[in-house]
């Protein structure tokens, strides 16, 4: 089996977060403080825990501010270079700008508050052979009116009084094989979604691991007020113990 110093790992840094304006006014959103250190501080200690220590870098906005904090990583263990996207190709268009080895790319959003283990999700897509593997979480999502369920001719089947739906939705974490190279375009962009739905239509492996792990896009201002409250009462549910 591949080990784990072999996989690369793509953090994507390069997104604007106009959605946690004024915050991202004057530094990009990887680089907002979360308890003492930055959110993408947090994963990328979180990664050389778990023994991925090949990380690629790929950024755009403010990128020189993210290059002068993390340098080239070696201050944390680890092996950071750097991809600039020329133009915003979304969530996984980078990896057709990638020269692929013979291990898997995981690939992660750099503005996640999470302690999701990372080997274990690399380790099931090994051993399952996918082309994409995600980590998924279980939502619950609240409806405050009565829903009213109708048949076709518009008679009433069911009422529910502000149920509760639960969906499994994507963390944005995925691990990919090199064969997913052919469904990238070199330059293209494309975003996840698009991804999975184009190696489904090819009837290629792809899985769901549900993940009972904490996660959270600090990307919204009530999400990032959680993710200073959790960090600042559990630092050690979060934040793996190394040098600074």
């Amino acid at each position: 089996m591949v080990g784990m110093r072999a996989v690369q790992v793509v953090v994507l840094a390069g997104g604007k977060g106009t959605r946690l304006l004024p915050y991202t006014a004057v530094m990009p959103k990887p680089l907002v403080p979360v308890g003492e250190m930055p959110i993408l501080e947090i994963l990328l200690r979180q990664l050389r825990r778990d023994g991925l220590t090949k990380i690629l870098m790929a950024v755009g906005h403010m990128e020189h501010l993210l290059r002068a904090y993390f340098g080239d990583g070696r201050k944390w263990r680890l092996r950071i270079e750097y991809l600039r996207e020329g133009r915003p190709l979304g969530t996984v268009g980078v990896l057709g700008a990638l020269d692929w080895t013979a291990g898997p790319i995981l690939v992660v959003n750099g503005d996640i508050l999470t302690n999701l283990n990372f080997q274990e999700l690399v380790k099931t897509h090994l051993r399952a052979r996918n082309l994409l593997t995600l980590a998924v979480c279980q939502r619950e999502i609240p409806i405050d009116f009565g829903v009213v369920d109708l048949d076709a001719q518009g008679c009433i089947r069911r009422y529910r009084e502000k149920p509760r739906d639960h969906y499994f939705v994507s963390t944005g974490i995925v691990v990919v094989s090199p064969g997913v190279r052919r469904l990238i375009g070199r330059g293209e962009a494309l975003n996840l979604p698009d991804l999975v739905n184009r190696a489904l239509s090819r009837h290629e492996r792809v899985e769901a691991v549900v993940s009972r792990a904490f996660w959270l896009d600090i990307g919204r201002p009530d999400d990032y007020a959680l993710a200073q409250r959790l960090v600042e009462r559990h630092p050690g549910r979060f934040i793996p113990r190394g040098p600074r």
